[in-house]
């Protein structure tokens, strides 16, 4: 069930990700015993991943077992910088309002209520993450064996994406510290998997105007990385914990100017418009409004749901996304 061509294992039922995830213990479990850390270790992760959170607890408790605590990080040479591509600038002709730490009834007010986007600053001092992860080998450090879905490709609508599992350490290694953009570990719940890296993280107060707890996502990649104009039915407060991104958005109100995908696609909320840069075919695009900012490190942009939105890591990037979704009887849940 879960490796049914063609289909997505979120939507496999709930009782065969249980039965997937018991197995995984269990053969971690002989794996371990017959010496096979890192095997074993391989198991429970695809456990944690493909699984949902009933059978959690066990692996968490295994996977500590086989991968403990690291000690403390000691800081390496870092390794030669790489050339970066030309930075974008803002080029909208609104500005992006900016509020400076605002509480949670003025980001209501101002953002949350009206569906407006905005960054927000000062919010995530507190976050251990904006210097702990400054250096990338510290990921490494404390959870360089965990093996990790990277998509390969140059975004997930290219006719070549795929996807790879591998330890983060070779991620890291092999990839983002080559300056390799065509790999990117995103929309990955990377700190369900790892809650040592949850730690470094916190869930901010806005979440609370929400119904039910976040989603949390992790996006880890080289510069150069992108996310296709899209949309997402949650609100989103995409957090940038390292490095920065260059991100568009426009008003659900443009839909008809960004060549929506068919609702029977299964990208569906994507747009047909793969290239921003080069949409000569898509005559309606060129005079859409947009809003567009640089969210840089201690950062954190609201994106409401349905605003269509393209991203692009402007040089080595980790960011935090936390979704949730609009509540029963919002005119956007739809």
């Amino acid at each position: 069930e879960l490796h049914a061509s063609g289909r997505d294992w979120r939507a496999v039922p709930a009782a065969w990700r249980r039965t997937y995830a018991a197995a995984a213990w269990h053969l971690a479990a002989a794996l371990e015993a017959g010496g096979d850390r890192k095997g074993a270790l391989r198991e429970v992760d695809l456990g944690l991943m493909l699984s949902d959170a009933f059978h959690r607890p066990a692996l968490l408790a295994l996977a500590d077992g086989l991968d403990p605590e690291p000690g403390p990080y000691v800081s390496a040479p870092a390794p030669p910088s790489l050339p970066l591509p030309t930075p974008r600038e803002p080029t909208g002709g609104e500005i992006m309002p900016r509020l400076d730490r605002p509480t949670v009834r003025a980001f209501s007010d101002a953002c949350f209520e009206p569906r407006r986007p905005a960054v927000l600053t000062n919010c995530l001092a507190h976050w251990p993450a904006l210097t702990k992860w400054r250096d990338l080998r510290y990921v490494a450090h404390v959870a360089g064996d965990r093996v990790v879905p990277v998509e390969r490709g140059a975004h997930y609508l290219d006719d070549r994406w795929t996807e790879a599992l591998m330890p983060l350490r070779t991620f890291l290694d092999e990839h983002v510290f080559r300056g390799d953009a065509s790999s990117y570990l995103a929309q990955h719940q990377l700190f369900d998997q790892i809650p040592r890296l949850r730690r470094d993280v916190g869930t901010p107060d806005y979440c609370c105007l929400g119904d039910a707890m976040p989603t949390l996502n992790a996006w880890l990649g080289p510069a150069g990385t992108k996310s296709p104009l899209h949309f997402d039915r949650y609100h989103n407060l995409l957090c940038q914990a390292v490095g920065s991104k260059y991100v568009r958005l426009y008003a659900p109100s443009q839909s008809d100017a960004l060549y929506p995908r068919s609702s029977e696609d299964v990208h569906a909320v994507s747009s047909r418009i793969v290239d921003v840069d080069s949409a000569s075919e898509f005559p309606l695009f060129s005079d859409a409004p947009y809003v567009d900012v640089v969210l840089r490190a201690g950062e954190m942009l609201y994106i409401p749901p349905k605003w269509w939105h393209y991203i692009e890591s402007q040089e080595p990037s980790f960011s935090v996304s936390f979704w949730w979704a609009p509540s029963v009887g919002d005119s956007s849940a739809g």
